[in-house]
């Protein structure tokens, strides 16, 4: 039976306010999970979720979001702000933490030393004008029915829906407003969409639920098979993340980075060449300017050592002669958990200086002994914690593009 829209509104409500209990929350959402909702049904929920709290207005224009549904070694939000930011784009960046195998922002962010995720709402129009973007956490004042919502469906096995995602997604991004977002909807081993037919469902859904806000949602369906760029673990992928813009590219998280800023480009009439523009080292310079604004030591993008870095370096090395045909992200992301990295439950402590550095990808021709990762660990014997999570076959293995869908720009396929 269709849920009204006054059915929803009951819900949220007594989801905020304590009335209905957690386990008729739970019900409910397994309900979702096993029957799903129709476009209207999501429609109604987003809606009300983002108007459950305060939303967030500013002047400045163009406004542009970015999300991903998480991955392994995505940083592409850091990256991504600074340069469209240096292009004009204003880019207002609600993120958050990470949980289970797949990394988060704010997790990245807070490995810098000082660094705040949490600003005051009467000082980011400040923080937009200066630096042309700023990312900050989710708070109790925006959205918080999706913050109590998300914890029961982790508990309840049913953050893989696709009406539940979807609704979390846009109640979060549409409560600034910005003129447009793209999401990069992850599949694979990594992500939370394991095979294509699912990721594609989930990115019509969005585009579609966002035509009802009248608010551009263009999504790209990307490759999570293999961790994305070289680095895994949240101060190495800040190191990666100031490298990029320093113009030091990994080919793959190149790839990704510039077709996203190409299709917002296109969204907005702002023409430049991207390579030129990070050479300029204007992208680079606000990318420090927004650490030391929230709080952070702005040293960092010249001297990595402020950064906290696990001591021991353990060299996996090749085990035979051949070509990577296979780097198991879900299993890099879960050894990331196990040795304390990431966390297996909401409000978990982590260890930022703990991850993984991969000299070789898939599709690279590696010889038997050679070094092809770095694990970054506190003490020698936790190697024992590290799973076999990449495979050397006989065969010469093709390097695949990390787009399996995209309405882009260099050649993807469209959905």
């Amino acid at each position: 039976m269709k849920l009204k829209r006054g059915e929803l509104e009951f819900f949220i409500n007594g989801v905020i306010s304590g009335t209905i209990p957690d386990y008729q929350t739970s019900a409910l959402l397994m309900a979702v999970y096993l029957n799903g909702l129709d476009v209207e049904e999501v429609f109604n929920l987003t809606d009300l979720m983002l108007n459950s709290g305060k939303t967030l207005g500013f002047k400045e224009t163009p406004l542009w979001d970015k999300h991903s549904t998480g991955g392994v070694g995505d940083k592409v939000s850091i990256i991504l702000a600074p340069i469209l930011a240096a292009m004009g784009i204003k880019v207002p960046m609600i993120s958050g933490r990470g949980l289970g195998h797949t990394g988060g922002t704010i997790d990245k962010l807070e490995s810098i030393p000082g660094f705040t995720p949490v600003v005051d709402l009467a000082d980011l129009d400040a923080l937009l004008e200066k630096n042309g973007f700023f990312i900050i956490s989710q708070s109790d004042e925006i959205n918080p029915a999706d913050r109590r919502l998300y914890a029961l469906r982790d508990v309840t096995g049913t953050v893989d829906s696709i009406p539940l995602i979807v609704s979390s997604i846009l109640s979060k991004k549409f409560a600034v407003n910005t003129d447009g977002v793209i999401i990069d909807v992850k599949c694979g081993r990594g992500g939370f969409m394991t095979n294509f037919a699912r990721a594609k469902e989930l990115a019509h859904m969005l585009e579609k639920v966002g035509s009802l806000f009248s608010r551009k949602v263009r999504t790209v369906i990307t490759d999570m098979d293999q961790p994305l760029g070289r680095m895994v673990g949240n101060s190495l992928e800040v190191i990666e993340s100031i490298e990029f813009l320093k113009g030091n590219y990994q080919t793959d998280l190149k790839e990704l980075v510039f077709d996203l800023v190409t299709i917002i480009q296109k969204e907005t009439g702002v023409s430049c060449s991207i390579d030129e523009l990070i050479h300029s080292g204007k992208p680079l310079d606000l990318m420090q300017s927004f650490i030391i604004d929230q709080g952070g030591d702005g040293r960092v993008v010249d001297d990595y050592s402020l950064l906290p870095v696990a001591p021991v370096r353990y060299e996996i090395k090749a085990e035979d002669s051949g070509w990577i045909d296979l780097i198991d992200s879900k299993k890099v992301g879960e050894a990331l958990v196990t040795l304390g990295g990431g966390r297996k439950e909401v409000g978990q402590t982590i260890d930022h200086g703990l991850g993984f550095e991969f000299l070789r990808k898939v599709g690279d021709q590696v010889d038997r002994g050679e070094v092809i990762a770095i694990g970054y660990l506190n003490r020698q014997e936790d190697k024992k914690l590290i799973p076999d999570f990449i495979r050397v076959c006989t065969r010469p293995v093709n390097k695949r593009s990390i787009f399996l869908s995209s309405s882009p720009v260099f050649g993807a396929t469209s959905i």
